[in-house]
């Protein structure tokens, strides 16, 4: 039952994408930061819209996101935008993201933990192979508002429904579900321009046809492996414009 419910959500939510397209979309002031580079991929841009936008006119309501991905990893770089966006406008308290992958959520002692995250957000990557009573142990804490912790679950999908099917407790708190898993290296590498620019960066060709190139040896939608390289050669490009100055400086004394 709640794997046909999990799946019926999920077909309403590809519904309202697609109904969506070609629509503008817009973000709340405060989300353009970290969430517009993923608006001009229609396949998600509705999606992340529509549930920030929900969030932040209704805090009343469950806070926390759904992420499903085709390898059961590869998105928590979302997961943290969705994050910075709860901090920037005021949804949450802390700007604290605790981000953590399965195998070390099975191990962690969440009593101990829920003080430090509190009035923060807690990003738990891979999430389709957390241990149901861990789960269960997760929807009690969801469960007390003092606690006051977003929760934000990335995961492979059919783990996911697995873990929700065997968990009632879990369902209530989570409404919201972005579909990452629909979107290809095509998807990716617009999202990986955004940034560029968001970040001051317009790459020459060359630097493109790198990019492209590199991405050949990249899982098929993996965001984080992408984005990571991208702020690894943007790290480099700035160290070697900050030495250049720096010799710049010793040279004309």
């Amino acid at each position: 039952e709640e794997e046909a419910a999990r799946k019926a959500a999920e077909e309403e939510a590809a519904k309202k994408a697609e109904q969506s397209t070609g629509d503008s979309v817009s973000l709340p002031k405060g989300a353009e930061e970290f969430l517009g580079k993923y608006m001009t991929v229609e396949s998600i841009s509705h999606q992340m819209a529509d549930a920030i936008n929900d969030i932040d006119s209704d805090r009343t309501s469950p806070r926390n996101i759904i992420i499903l991905c085709k390898h059961g990893f590869g998105t928590s770089t979302i997961g943290i935008d969705f994050a910075k966006s709860f901090y920037a406008l005021g949804i949450c308290k802390n700007s604290t993201v605790a981000v953590i992958k399965a195998a070390a959520f099975n191990k962690v002692d969440l009593a101990t933990a829920v003080p430090k995250m509190q009035g923060g957000c807690l990003v738990v990557d891979n999430a389709g192979s957390v241990k149901p009573e861990r789960m269960e142990q997760l929807a009690d804490i969801m469960s007390d508002p003092a606690n006051d912790i977003a929760v934000i679950l990335t995961g492979e999908m059919e783990s996911l429904s697995k873990l929700f099917a065997s968990n009632a407790k879990l369902s209530p708190y989570f409404k919201h579900l972005i579909q990452m898993h629909r979107i290809d290296n095509n998807a990716v590498y617009e999202i990986a321009l955004n940034h560029m620019k968001k970040m001051g960066y317009e790459p020459d060709s060359s630097a493109l046809s790198k990019l492209k190139n590199l991405m050949l040896g990249v899982e098929d939608g993996n965001l984080d492996r992408v984005l990571k390289m991208v702020n690894d050669a943007i790290g480099k490009a700035e160290d070697r414009i900050f030495r250049e100055l720096g010799s710049g400086t010793e040279e004309s004394k």
